[in-house]
């Protein structure tokens, strides 16, 4: 056991790429224990929802690591880095409100939205080749089922609409407390997703005064930190649906808490789901992974509640006193504050 653990040491091994890199391949072998310990003949509806949520995650997560790791091409792996946040965002979200049953209801409304969008697009002739036309008469029934049922006064109080609408995925991590991961990483990484002048402007490099545009890998161009960063974010993501996973299915959790404790500087120094935005904060998720024995070894220097991140959806507003708040106003907000604190120092 640690005879001292300092924020200095947590914050070195995290920013450490190597360690990073050895963390991604332990929670690749635990998701395949996970596979061998959920096969069953017989899954109950929830038990369903949550490994088809685990399959789509674990097929992305596979091939986010094939785009980072071996491509070496940062944006592209962004693409499927904000699918993985959106994954675990709705899981977190169906998960604390217990809609598994309305949740796969709600694919023949998303069956019906494609087949409306293909009638749409295409002419009768081709239309009529597919097999949702051959189904049409049953997509929309049960399309107006689920629509009647899920815009009933009840579904309100999980954010769904008057049209039965699920909530949008901004609202989905407001009430699961996950705003800080929508703003910064999904909401920031759409420029790779729809391109930008941004994302193109980075894609050169220079070379002695040659510039070089990035064909291949944009390792490069990108730096090692953002890589780090989308890294840190995929696989704290992944970690904390595999733990949630664990504890929704009742399942033997012995090697997931020795992955835990091995990877301990991880688990505890969350600043990429914003769940985690003070030292408080920090000091008792450490309390968490570890037992109270082990706890009176480590020394935690400069426990207050002090706060890191802003985690809120208010948080973001751009208005102030319902005035526009610029990004000069935000600016010179950020500098006065950075003056006083050194002031009082």
């Amino acid at each position: 056991m640690r005879n001292e653990v300092t924020a200095q040491d947590i914050i070195r091994k995290n920013q450490n790429y190597h360690g990073n890199m050895q963390l991604t391949r332990s929670i690749n072998k635990e998701c395949i224990k996970l596979q061998k310990k959920i096969i069953k003949d017989k899954y109950s509806l929830k038990e369903d929802v949550i490994l088809r949520f685990f399959v789509n995650l674990y097929k992305g997560y596979r091939s986010f690591q094939t785009l980072l790791f071996e491509e070496k091409t940062y944006i592209d792996s962004t693409v499927i880095a904000r699918r993985i946040i959106e994954l675990f965002i709705r899981f977190e979200y169906i998960a604390k409100y217990d809609l598994y049953k309305e949740y796969d209801k709600y694919k023949h409304v998303e069956a019906a939205s494609m087949f409306r969008a293909m009638l749409e697009a295409y002419s009768v002739e081709i239309a009529s080749e597919s097999d949702w036309w051959s189904n049409r008469r049953e997509i929309v029934k049960r399309n107006k089922e689920v629509k009647n049922e899920l815009s009933r006064e009840k579904y309100r109080q999980y954010g769904f609409n008057e049209k039965g609408e699920f909530p949008k995925i901004d609202e989905m991590a407001h009430r699961t407390n996950l705003t800080f991961l929508y703003k910064i990483s999904y909401g920031l990484w759409s420029n790779s997703v729809h391109g930008s002048s941004l994302i193109e402007s980075v894609l050169k490099d220079s070379n002695n005064g040659q510039v070089l545009y990035c064909f291949e890998k944009d390792s490069d161009a990108i730096g090692d930190q953002m890589y780090l960063r989308v890294l840190q974010t995929v696989n704290y993501c992944v970690c904390s649906f595999l733990k949630r996973m664990i504890n929704l299915l009742d399942l033997d959790e012995s090697s997931f808490k020795e992955f835990m404790r091995i990877h301990y500087w991880f688990f505890y120094y969350d600043s990429y789901t914003g769940r985690l935005s003070t030292n408080h904060d920090f000091a008792n998720s450490m309390i968490r992974v570890f037992s109270e024995e082990e706890i009176e070894d480590i020394k935690f220097d400069d426990i207050n509640d002090k706060k890191y991140f802003n985690t809120q959806k208010e948080d973001f507003n751009k208005k102030k006193n319902n005035q526009y708040y610029s990004l000069e106003d935000l600016i010179k907000s950020k500098e006065d504050e950075l003056e006083s604190l050194s002031n009082r120092y």
